[in-house]
């Protein structure tokens, strides 16, 4: 089951793990320490349950299983383990001896507007190759400008030029 909230996404799954003699379920658990179940305990999307997976063995039998490093449990060999201490979750995994039936909860943080990875700015349109480029452009205020000095444009007009021309510039 899938589910959506406003700043994670958690998927519930189950797992089914058959570990020979030999050999351990491939993960480490961590939670909280305590000799009875904690009821005070209030599951949220970001933290659903107290004890969780610390790490996953790479292609071990947990990981075969499908459960991954953060994972949290909710309950092992049918029994919910949401407000469970260490202790009693550990001795529940145990009793299954070398079968154990986990329901987990992973839990995913949505990424912050300013995580998300940026596109690449497109590039530049082609240009034809029968225009040419310029080194320098003007702007078409000194252009005008040019053009009085060089008496283009008749000195009778200069006062409109003027206008054009930043404050303190005449």
């Amino acid at each position: 089951m899938l589910y959506c909230r406003q700043f994670e996404f958690f998927k519930e799954k189950s797992a089914t793990l058959q570990k020979r003699d030999s050999e351990g379920f491939g993960f480490v658990l961590r939670g909280a320490k305590a000799e009875t179940p904690i009821e005070e305990f209030t599951p949220t999307p970001a933290f659903p349950a107290l004890q969780y997976l610390e790490s996953v063995d790479l292609e071990g039998v947990a990981w075969r299983a499908g459960l991954r490093t953060g994972d949290f449990l909710i309950e092992v060999n049918g029994v919910s383990v949401v407000k469970v201490g260490h202790r009693q979750v550990v001795s529940l995994i145990r009793q299954g001896g070398s079968r154990l039936v986990m329901k987990v909860v992973s839990v995913t943080r949505k990424p912050d507007t300013g995580d998300v990875v940026r596109k690449k700015a497109p590039p530049p349109p082609k240009r034809d190759p029968s225009t040419s480029l310029t080194l320098r452009s003007k702007s078409m205020t000194a252009e005008l400008e040019e053009m009085v000095h060089e008496d283009i444009i008749p000195k009778s007009n200069q006062l409109s030029l003027n206008l054009l021309a930043s404050p303190g510039q005449s």
